[in-house]
């Protein structure tokens, strides 16, 4: 990530520079989601306090669990205020469950590819054995990371992490929830450790003023989809031109691809090889390796960006 963002493409200030598409940000609603913040954030002298503790303000911890109580979640039970706990971001999330529910050394299941992060989080200050499990396997038995594999059948044992910032083309602004209906004791233990991963007052505001204004929310879910679907296609397409086979996405702003026809040979280090040629020709996409694919040869291209970015970067 270093080397693209210390010289990425801009058409008109930098058109020699590194075309990004390996960073799973959505830049399709940039627009909209600068302006509603340059317009609407208001700063009282309460933000600039210790507020309402290190686990977020209890006006966004409401918000968030209004929100997911109206909208397509719609919990048996009306979530409330006391079941959502936020954190500078789900990697702060993540490493704090790691840390309040496992021992030094102990693994947890994380079917491959997975998210990068996951392997830092779990790993850094839990000490949390990461145990990749392959979704290739024929013949496919119950998957062991599945509900049905596990029985988690019981509330406690179904946890939610919540990451408003995708969804609202936002990586930047780092926040996100923990929620559970059943664990208030794991709330609570969240809450002992959360001042090393205590939310800004000021993303907290900007998100409180998006989740709270029912007419933006009105027209933004739909504009995002339409869009989303709209750079799908195109990227879908550009591939197809490109002979390059790829996996259908069923969700999010990024597409899974097969280079392996590319590398010198089928290893890991051939695929890097692959991936300092691409960025020695101005683009840069996601190694399999980074997210543990099963085999060399795989890249994720992030398509929520400009069409002729997106364009240029597959050309290249």
């Amino acid at each position: 990530m270093g080397k693209g963002s210390s010289n990425a493409y801009d058409v008109h200030t930098n058109p020699s520079g590194i075309v990004s598409l390996g960073v799973a940000e959505n830049r399709l609603m940039h627009d909209e989601i600068a302006s509603h913040i340059n317009s609407h954030l208001s700063i009282t002298k309460r933000s600039l306090t210790y507020g309402d503790g290190s686990v977020g303000s209890d006006r966004l911890r409401q918000s968030i669990a209004d929100f997911m109580n109206n909208t397509a979640f719609r919990p048996r039970r009306p979530l409330e205020l006391k079941q959502v706990t936020v954190l500078a971001g789900v990697s702060s999330v993540i490493d704090c469950l790691a840390f309040c529910l496992c021992e030094f050394g102990e693994g947890i299941l994380l079917g491959r590819p997975t998210y990068v992060g996951f392997i830092s989080d779990l790993v850094n200050r839990a000490g949390v054995k990461p145990v990749l499990v392959d979704f290739e396997c024929q013949p496919k038995p119950t998957h062991p990371t599945s509900l049905e594999a596990v029985k988690c059948y019981e509330e406690a044992l179904v946890q939610s992490i919540q990451n408003g910032t995708p969804d609202f083309c936002s990586n930047g602004i780092r926040l996100g929830a923990f929620v559970s209906q059943a664990n208030p004791d794991l709330h609570a233990a969240i809450r002992a450790v959360s001042k090393f991963a205590w939310p800004s007052s000021l993303a907290d505001a900007a998100w409180c003023g998006i989740l709270n204004d029912a007419d933006f929310l009105s027209t933004y879910f739909d504009t995002l989809t339409q869009r989303l679907s709209a750079a799908y296609e195109h990227c879908i397409a550009l591939l197809k031109q490109h002979d390059i086979p790829y996996v259908p996405a069923h969700a999010g702003p990024f597409i899974w691809v097969d280079l392996s026809k590319h590398l010198s040979s089928p290893t890991v280090e051939a695929e890097r090889d692959l991936a300092w040629r691409m960025i020695d020709n101005k683009v840069w996409i996601a190694t399999g390796e980074a997210y543990r694919s099963e085999r060399p040869g795989w890249f994720r291209i992030t398509f929520a960006v400009d069409e002729a970015e997106l364009e240029l970067g597959i050309q290249r």
